[in-house]
């Protein structure tokens, strides 16, 4: 059995826990952590903090300060484990050495369990001429134009639009959310095991205004897919 990465004494997970907290804080931008996660990690170290004080001083410490730290720590602790699981040992963004670092296990991850895709990919299209177009979806954080390891390929949503029916058609439109994916108006898709490749929109598209957002895609189980990519535009040639 692995030996839990948690310490088990209070000096040592304080300092486990404030080493995770400045590590993620330092790297939360590269890492793909929203600063409310960011903020709700550094409020909650904070917290520990003051019931780990007055615990840590046996001379002076009371049984009510001994039950407050048991309390809060309980909690803390499972929050971690979450937190490390879904966010750290599963993101492909963070380096093995980062994790070890970390004092973490990123073998005692399954392997044969794929973890959700928290990041969406970052999309790019180029005019091959005659209507065809190439498509190509990056990780964010990284310059490798490979798929997400955590996924089967990349699924393009598209819409085909005139001209002139748009004031300013290559400008960016807002980013859609997995909540709003604006299926009425794109209506199609094309899914593509490689995250680079090449869609014939033929003759007719000349001219046209194509529009596309994108998700990284778990075809075996659709609620691991990444959120949505910002919409792209351009005007076909």
């Amino acid at each position: 059995m692995a030996k839990d990465y948690i310490p088990t004494t209070a000096y040592t997970f304080n300092s486990w826990q404030l080493n995770l907290v400045n590590t993620v804080n330092t790297n939360a931008t590269t890492w793909g952590f929203t600063p409310a996660e960011v903020s709700d990690l550094s409020t909650r170290s904070g917290d520990y903090r003051h019931v780990y004080e007055p615990f840590s001083n046996k001379d002076t410490r009371n049984a009510q300060q001994i039950s407050a730290y048991h309390f809060y720590t309980g909690g803390y602790q499972k929050y971690l484990r979450n937190l490390v699981q879904q966010r750290l040992v599963n993101n492909p963004l963070v380096p093995r050495d980062m994790l070890v670092g970390m004092g973490l296990n990123p073998h005692d991850t399954p392997r044969s369990v794929r973890p959700d895709i928290v990041l969406s990919p970052i999309m790019t299209m180029e005019n091959l001429g005659r209507g065809k177009v190439k498509v190509v979806a990056r990780q964010q954080g990284s310059d490798s134009r490979g798929r997400n390891p955590y996924s089967n390929g990349v699924t393009v949503y598209y819409n085909l639009e005139n001209v002139g029916t748009k004031n300013n058609p290559v400008d960016p439109e807002p980013t859609p959310t997995p909540e709003e994916p604006k299926a009425d108006t794109f209506a199609n898709s094309r899914f593509n095991s490689k995250a680079q490749f090449t869609i014939d929109f033929g003759l007719g598209s000349v001219g046209k205004v194509l529009r596309i957002y994108a998700q990284w895609t778990n075809t075996s189980d659709a609620s691991k897919s990444s959120p949505f990519s910002t919409i792209v535009s351009m005007v076909v040639s």
